[in-house]
């Protein structure tokens, strides 16, 4: 409530400052990062529920672009080169990236580079960074109901819905009885 970042540690929240050392730059970017992962979750949580999708993207959108008008790419980084010597003497030079906010990135618990992927795209090749899909329109949907033409695709649907073959459900997706059910995994 007075704009304190906390962190859950065995579920209380911690003063972030008590946990690591933070300047006001990071302090800042911290605060806004927050904002915009929220947003990002809120418009993914939209589409995939059919909600206000449309909403949550502009939203998003703005957020995003005031997070990068002020701190810059949130994938921002820089190339540094290793040269290694193998058993077999040979020697190979690696690339590596550093990035810039990898500890502030490190702090947070719900990020994962999938997430962040929806907002920017990093190339491998190259130090290009661009928006990534969730900026650009809709990407998520519901799941729509499995096809299942054969006694196979329902033994599949119900274990992936339920973790475990329910002849029940597996006669109610082939429209059967449950002696037809049965009667169809022996041919």
């Amino acid at each position: 409530d007075d704009g304190e970042l906390m962190q859950a540690v065995n579920g209380v929240g911690v003063p972030l400052s008590n946990l690591m050392s933070l300047n006001d730059k990071e302090r800042a970017w911290l605060k806004d990062y927050t904002g915009l992962r929220d947003a990002l979750k809120t418009a993914m949580n939209d589409q995939l529920h059919d909600g206000e999708w449309e909403k949550s993207l502009a939203a998003l959108k703005k957020t995003y672009a005031a997070f990068k008008a002020k701190h810059g790419r949130i994938f921002e980084h820089t190339r540094y080169e290793r040269t290694f010597v193998d058993d077999a003497g040979e020697e190979e030079t690696r690339v590596y990236k550093r990035f810039k906010w990898n500890k502030l990135l490190g702090s947070d618990v719900d990020v994962e580079v999938t997430l962040l992927n929806g907002l920017e795209v990093l190339s491998e090749t190259s130090d290009k960074i661009e928006d990534g899909g969730m900026l650009k329109g809709r990407v998520l949907e519901r799941r729509g109901a499995a096809e299942t033409k054969t006694i196979n695709d329902a033994f599949a649907v119900t274990l992936n819905d339920l973790g475990t073959l329910n002849l029940p459900r597996i006669a109610e997706l082939m429209k059967v009885s449950e002696a037809e059910a049965i009667e169809r995994t022996r041919s």
